[in-house]
Parts: C-alpha cells; structure tokens; sequence
C-alpha cells in the first residue's frame, strides 16, 4: 500500500510538472526581429549591426551588435522597432534609465533617422 501511495505521488509530481510547463518564447539577442522585442539597428534605415531584446537594458555597454562584435550598442544606436506591440520602450540618454529621456516608441512602431542618433545607453519597456 505504501508503494501506491509513493508512486502515486511521484505520478502526479510528473503531471503536475508536464501540465505547468510554459510554451517556447522567442529567443533574445540572437539578431532576429521577432514579437516581442525591441530591435535596435546600428545605422538608419534599419540597416548595419541589430540587437534584439525582450526586457529591460540597463546598460548598452554590455552589448554589441549581433553580429558585429566590435561595435558597443552604447551610443551607437541610430534605428529602432518596438515589436512589444502591447507596451511602449522608452530610450534613456545614461545607463540604468537616467540622463535625458531621449524618445518613447509606441507599441509596434518604428523610429528612423532619430533625432537621438548615436546617444541611447538604455532602455526600458514601460507603461
């Protein structure tokens, strides 16, 4: 009976584990543009260097551009898409969302040719 009991348990730690298991999300910072993120393009006209991301940066020094590693994203952006399409991103001229307030980018638009070329250092998703 005991053994029942043991293995019933261990079943139903199994199920519990299958049935809470949340679906695949789409990968961060692996240079493709998808739902979700925030894309920021090296150049103008969404060209160059891009770097993808689902949350907060509080540090554009910490990265480069996918797939030009040479290049920091700090003060080096120049394009952006919000493909968070159900919340705005907010660029900031200094690390950890201080400094000048440099733009807000809606839900599912697109800033080209930004008047804050070259100055973000960090972003944050916010409503």
């Amino acid at each position: 009976m005991r053994k029942s009991i043991i293995a019933a348990a261990v079943l139903a730690a199994g199920v519990s584990t299958v049935v809470t298991v949340a679906p695949a999300q789409a990968a961060t910072y692996d240079g493709r543009c998808d739902s979700g993120e925030v894309c920021v393009y090296e150049n103008r006209g969404f060209q160059g260097g891009m770097a993808d991301f689902d949350g907060d940066v509080n540090d554009y020094r910490s990265f480069s551009f996918v797939g030009v590693p040479w290049v920091s994203l700090n003060d080096n952006a120049s394009s952006l898409i919000n493909k968070a399409n159900w919340i705005p991103v907010y660029l900031f001229e200094h690390a950890n969302q201080s400094g000048r307030l440099l733009t807000r980018v809606g839900p599912g638009d697109v800033q080209d040719q930004m008047a804050y070329d070259n100055q973000a250092s960090s972003h944050a998703f916010r409503i």
